[in-house]
Order: structure tokens, then C-alpha cells, then sequence
């Protein structure tokens, strides 16, 4: 993963959980760390040991974890040199043409990311308060991280939002998760 995903642990952690927290975390997770730089790409692994380190620290469920670092995900991108685009992304959207525009997002923000693997987003099945989001990754593990990010992107859009799992990656024959998202 990008620095920037394990800066924003960093940052959401340091603020939530304060300094001393974010040392503890930091020497139980073993990883080598100084700075993380944007822009560099260190293994997925020191994100996972971060993530594993945070739950047992601060006795919470990954899970948890993991939603409280989707939601904080948006309030944090919404900090950076990536804002304009994702408010371009946004702006005069319904909350359901923002999660089906996650794509192009990603597609905008890979030009600066070499060797970006983005997941991937999709809608079907829309109502006036609901839609099912398609969620495809290489990356395993990380749908609480989804359910987080659609409750910042509902709070980046003023709207109450949440969502529940309802299918799985490698159950079922699935080969992506499902959510349903509700809103208002």
C-alpha cells in the first residue's frame, strides 16, 4: 500500500488515541517506521501489522478498527492535495452516483499512484434510500474498511448513511462483497 494509507492510520490514531497510543502501536507492530512518504509503496503487511497492532492495544475489534480507519479515510483524503478531486468527484451527485463514481476517482488519483491497484465499485439493485454496492479487491480483509468508508462519504455529503455485508468474497461462489448501504 501507499504511505499515504498508513499516514492516515497514523494521523487517525494519533488524533483519536493520542501520541503515547500511537508509540505503543507503533513498537508493537514491529515494523520499521520513521516516516511514511505519500507517494512510496511499502508491503501491505506493515498496514495489516498497524491495523493488528491498534485492536490489541486498544482492546477493540478489528473490525472496529478497520470501519473507524474508512470512515476517518474521507475526513483524511478531504485534508489532502486529493480533495479537489474528491469533491469533483461529488459535487451535484446523488449519494448513490458518488459510490458508482469510486472508479473514475481512483482512475484520477492512479495518475499520480505508479502501479495503483484500486479496488473496485459498482451499484445495482437502487431505490430511493438504498442501493447494493459490488465491492472487487486483491486485497482481502477489508470490507469493515468499505462499511467505514460509506458512512464518511454520507458525513463528507451531509447525509446520514450506513452499510451491512450481506455477501461475501470466496462464500457462496462470490467472487467480491456486497453491501447493502442505506441513507437519508
Amino acid at each position: 500500500m501507499y504511505g499515504m494509507v498508513n499516514n492516515a492510520i497514523e494521523t487517525w490514531l494519533t488524533e483519536k488515541y493520542g501520541a503515547v497510543r500511537w508509540q505503543l502501536i507503533k513498537e508493537h507492530s514491529k515494523i520499521e517506521i520513521g516516516k511514511f512518504e505519500n507517494m512510496a509503496q511499502y508491503p501491505d503487511g506493515d498496514s495489516v501489522a498497524l491495523l493488528l497492532s491498534a485492536s490489541s492495544i486498544l482492546n477493540k475489534d478489528l473490525t472496529m478498527i478497520l470501519e473507524e480507519v474508512g470512515e476517518y479515510w474521507i475526513e483524511y483524503a478531504l485534508r489532502s492535495e486529493y480533495a479537489v478531486i474528491l469533491k469533483s468527484v461529488a459535487a451535484g451527485k446523488t449519494f448513490t452516483q458518488v459510490l458508482e463514481s469510486l472508479d473514475r476517482l481512483h482512475v484520477r488519483v492512479g495518475k499520480s499512484f505508479v502501479n495503483l491497484q484500486p479496488p473496485s465499485f459498482w451499484c445495482s439493485e437502487q431505490t430511493a434510500n438504498t442501493v447494493i454496492l459490488h465491492y472487487s479487491s486483491k486485497r482481502d480483509g477489508l470490507s469493515h474498511f468499505v462499511i467505514g468508508l460509506v458512512k464518511g462519504l454520507g458525513k463528507m455529503m451531509k447525509i446520514k448513511s450506513q452499510a451491512k455485508q450481506i455477501a461475501f468474497k470466496g462464500k457462496d461462489g462470490n467472487d467480491h462483497d456486497q453491501f447493502l448501504v442505506e441513507f437519508n
